[in-house]
C-alpha cells in the first residue's frame, strides 16, 4: 500500500503541473583533466587586438594539443580550421551558445579588458606595446582555487619580478645574523689587505729585488757554470 501511494503521488498529474520542484538542476559536466600540459587549449577572438600566429606562438613552442575548445565563431567553424585540426589530430569542441562560461578563455578576457584599458587609455595605437605586460601580470598572480600562480604550475617555479629584487636585498639586510656573520669577515679581510700592502712596500723598497729577478739571476748563473 505504501509503495502504491508513493507511486500514485509521484505520477499525479495536478501535483506535477502546479507544485514547484525543490530539486536542484543537474550540474554541468566538468572538463576532463589531462595528465600533461597543453593537451587542452581554449581559444577566443579578442578584437581589435592584433592577430597572433597560432602555429608559431603555440604549436611550435608548446606542441600540438589534443583538444581545442572555442565558441561557434566563423573563424573556428570554417572548413579550413576543421581540416587543419583533423589533419593534426586535434579534437575540436564548440561551447554552447547559451553558456559561454564553458570556454575558460572568456574569464581571461574579462581580466584582460580592464587592465588593457588602464594601460592604453586614449593611446589606442599602443595595443601591441602594452599587451605583453598584462599576461606577465596574470601569470604571476596567485589563483585562489589552486593557491599557486600559473607560472609555477607551468614551469615549477615562480618567475622573478622586479619587486623580488628589492625584497631579496631587504630580506638579506633584515636578517638577524647578517651583521654578526659579516663583521668578523670584514675585519679579517681588512687585516689581510693591510698585510698585503706592507709586503708590497717591503718588496719594492730600495735595495730589495723582486722574487722573479732572483730566480732569473740564479738560472743565468747556473747556465754560466
Amino acid at each position: 500500500m505504501r509503495k502504491y501511494i508513493a507511486e500514485y503521488v509521484k505520477n499525479y498529474w495536478d501535483c506535477n503541473r502546479y507544485k514547484p520542484s525543490n530539486q536542484k538542476p543537474t550540474g554541468l559536466l566538468r572538463t576532463p583533466v589531462y595528465a600533461q600540459r597543453f593537451e587542452t587549449l581554449a581559444i577566443d577572438s579578442f578584437r581589435p587586438l592584433p592577430e597572433t600566429s597560432f602555429v608559431e606562438e603555440v604549436f611550435l613552442r608548446y606542441g600540438l594539443p589534443r583538444r581545442l575548445i572555442s565558441d561557434n565563431g566563423p573563424q573556428f567553424i570554417s572548413a579550413e580550421t576543421q581540416q587543419t585540426c583533423n589533419f593534426l589530430g586535434i579534437k575540436q569542441d564548440f561551447i554552447p551558445v547559451y553558456h559561454p562560461q564553458a570556454n575558460s578563455s572568456e574569464s581571461k578576457n574579462r581580466d584582460l579588458k580592464p587592465r588593457l584599458a588602464k594601460l592604453v587609455r586614449n593611446e589606442h595605437d599602443t595595443f601591441e606595446e602594452k599587451l605583453p605586460m598584462i599576461p606577465f601580470a596574470l601569470n604571476t598572480a596567485k589563483c585562489e582555487t589552486t593557491n599557486h600562480t600559473a607560472a609555477f604550475l607551468l614551469f615549477g617555479r615562480e618567475l622573478r619580478r622586479t619587486v623580488d629584487v628589492t625584497h631579496d636585498l631587504r630580506a638579506l639586510i633584515d636578517n638577524d645574523n647578517f651583521v654578526v656573520e659579516i663583521t668578523p669577515y670584514l675585519k679579517r679581510f681588512a687585516g689581510s689587505t693591510a698585510e698585503i700592502k706592507t709586503s708590497v712596500k717591503r718588496m719594492i723598497a730600495d735595495g730589495d729585488k723582486p722574487p722573479t729577478n732572483q730566480v732569473t739571476n740564479r738560472t743565468s748563473q747556473r747556465g754560466s757554470l
